[in-house]
């Protein structure tokens, strides 16, 4: 079942419109083209999330239905995946999406046609999304609803955007952090390697919470002690089945990461961290 979702209903009635000759007795084409039975639908990701599932369906339906990402695809921060969905005899769907940390956003009565655009974005008001046709033209904007609750649309006359309850990164979630890692290479990662900016050995811990394979991914959260929570400048840097590592130990945030891009540089014989914020 839905979560939450407030139904609008709405009967819209189509008038036929006939076109018939003056004074002739020929009979008139209608001319028309049938409307598509799917709709492509392109999503874009402009936050800093990763989104792992994706799910449209009619506002009027009483379940989700499948899920469009697959079990082998994800939507990066900075990405974009075209999906097809059934068309339906309905104006408005319901989008759901959900995130790595298993954060669920649910967008209501969103007017989708084919070929459209759903730009996911995150600001000051919280996660949101843009809908533009296929002349570039913005529909609506959308606000999320984390985790159930009331929402609406705005930017159409339909609402006030819902303000969302944002938590806090950084010292302020005593130690906690959380990425993904995306190991891109043909290799076994067996450790990540984590540590302040200085280089002390003794601050350096693994990360990695088992073999992570090739061109696999896994999701990476620890707490770091209170002593260090203040300290927004740490390395990463990755050993492998064979004992090679990284050419250099790059400079990141925890608090505020996305994900990272493990690859190998062939030229510098060692791998290279591709940090995503």
């Amino acid at each position: 079942m839905k979560k939450f979702i407030t139904l609008v209903t709405g009967f819209i009635l189509m008038a036929a419109i006939l076109l018939s000759s003056c004074g002739g007795g020929g009979s008139g084409g209608s001319g028309g083209e049938a409307p598509p039975s799917t709709l492509d639908i392109t999503f874009s990701n402009g936050s800093n999330y990763i989104f792992n599932e994706i799910y449209i369906s009619p506002t009027a339906a009483n379940d989700w239905g499948s899920e469009l990402l697959g079990s082998t695809s994800v939507l990066k921060s900075n990405g974009s995946i075209d999906v097809e969905i059934p068309a339906y005899d309905f104006d408005n769907y319901d989008i759901r999406i959900i995130d790595e940390d298993r954060d669920e956003y649910s967008f209501q009565r969103i007017p989708l046609q084919d070929g459209c655009e759903v730009a996911i974005y995150f600001g000051d008001i919280g996660l949101a999304v843009d809908v533009y046709n296929q002349r570039n033209e913005l529909l609506v904007t959308a606000a999320g609803v984390l985790n159930g609750g009331d929402g609406a649309v705005i930017g159409d006359g339909r609402g006030d955007f819902v303000e969302e309850v944002l938590v806090g990164a950084g010292y302020d979630s005593e130690g906690y952090f959380s990425f993904a890692v995306y190991n891109e290479t043909s290799y076994t990662i067996v450790a990540i390697y984590m540590g302040l900016a200085e280089g002390y050995s003794a601050e350096e811990f693994d990360v990695l919470p088992g073999l992570l394979y090739a061109n696999d991914s896994v999701h990476i959260e620890n707490t770091i002690i209170e002593e260090f929570w203040g300290e927004y400048y740490w390395t990463l840097y990755v050993v492998d089945e064979e004992g090679d590592t990284s050419v250099n130990r790059d400079v990141f945030d925890p608090w505020s990461l996305s994900y990272v891009d493990i690859n190998w540089d062939s030229g510098g014989g060692g791998y290279v961290c591709e940090f995503n914020y």
